[in-house]
């Protein structure tokens, strides 16, 4: 702002167009931050969502007596007893699942106890979640 003889004037356009420079360089440097965090915690929600599912097909198994088996397909996860499938739960668009140290991607329960330790890995573009299942069942989550 200029005074001239004691009177304001307003801004120059140079000055207008300073400030919208400055700002669309500060909106251009946090868009993309921006969706990196949106991208890790929909990745998030989606790891912890599975983990429930995984801890709720152990205590089935161990309420039940029971041999739960849960098995990965591209686009979702089924788990079954005695070959019927109890329930599947599809993975979200965009999303990968692979098992790291397992064959054919299926994890077992039977009465409270998994057959052998697993590592799931749940990924996007950039960022993964892996879930590690431990011989007592237990679920641990590391994004």
């Amino acid at each position: 702002m200029k005074e001239n003889a004691g009177r304001l004037r307003g801004s120059s356009l140079l000055e207008l167009i300073g400030a919208l420079l400055i700002s669309a360089a500060l909106v251009l440097l946090t868009v993309p931050r921006l969706s990196q965090l949106r991208e890790r915690t929909f990745l998030r929600l989606a790891a912890e969502k599975l983990q429930l599912e995984i801890e709720r097909a152990y205590l089935l198994s161990r309420l039940e007596n029971s041999r739960i088996e849960i098995s990965a397909q591209s686009d979702s996860i089924s788990f079954s007893r005695n070959g019927k499938i109890l329930r599947a739960v599809p993975l979200a668009k965009g999303l990968r699942l692979s098992f790291t140290n397992r064959r054919a991607g299926e994890i077992v329960f039977y009465q409270g106890q998994s057959a052998s330790p697993a590592t799931l890995m749940l990924s996007t573009g950039t960022s993964s979640c892996t879930l590690t299942i431990s011989l007592r069942g237990r679920v641990k989550l590391q994004c």
